[in-house]
């Protein structure tokens, strides 16, 4: 990835690097990622059986039962998070990531830099929201990563996300 993309621009650690990477995916700005997070947590709050790990509509196209560790948050954190601007609490989660497929009704990809955690895997794929056409290409990808770089000892564990634009020589 880091041969075939350049980061487009960097965004801040303040919770909302998900929907301000999406707004640049998308948009080519971050200036509308109020707008994404909005619309993630409504379609969150509308639509809970789709972002209810309890619920089996979700863990069917989560595919919880394989790797159940990645979806430990319970749905009212997961909202809370969705509506939150800024602070510890307001990150983003791959289901915030259905939600806003969802709500855009447009596939979205999410990638995760290959690592040693095999719990990552999950985090490697085109997420379809509910009702979104799985016949449509990723209109954009954000990448997860990390604010700091893991020593040899240390698992890459992400908590940031970035948006690259693919490079064209």
């Amino acid at each position: 990835m880091a041969r075939s993309h350049t980061p487009l621009s960097s965004t801040d650690g303040d919770g909302s690097c998900l929907y301000c990477s999406m707004s640049q995916g998308l948009y080519g700005t971050s200036e509308h990622y109020l707008q994404l997070r909005l619309m993630t947590a409504l379609e969150m709050l509308e639509h809970r059986e789709y972002y209810d790990c309890e619920c089996s509509i979700c863990t069917q196209q989560l595919q919880v039962d394989v790797f159940p560790t990645l979806y430990s948050e319970t749905y009212d954190i997961l909202v809370r998070a969705a509506m939150l601007t800024v602070g510890e609490e307001s990150w983003g989660h791959l289901l915030h990531i259905y939600a806003l497929s969802a709500a855009l009704q447009i596939p979205l990809k999410s990638y995760c830099p290959p690592s040693t955690n095999m719990s990552l895997i999950p985090l490697n794929r085109i997420v379809y929201g509910r009702g979104v056409s799985m016949s449509n290409a990723a209109a954009t990808t954000v990448m997860w990563t990390n604010t700091f770089h893991p020593g040899m000892s240390q698992t890459f564990q992400p908590s940031f996300f970035g948006f690259f634009k693919h490079a064209f020589n």
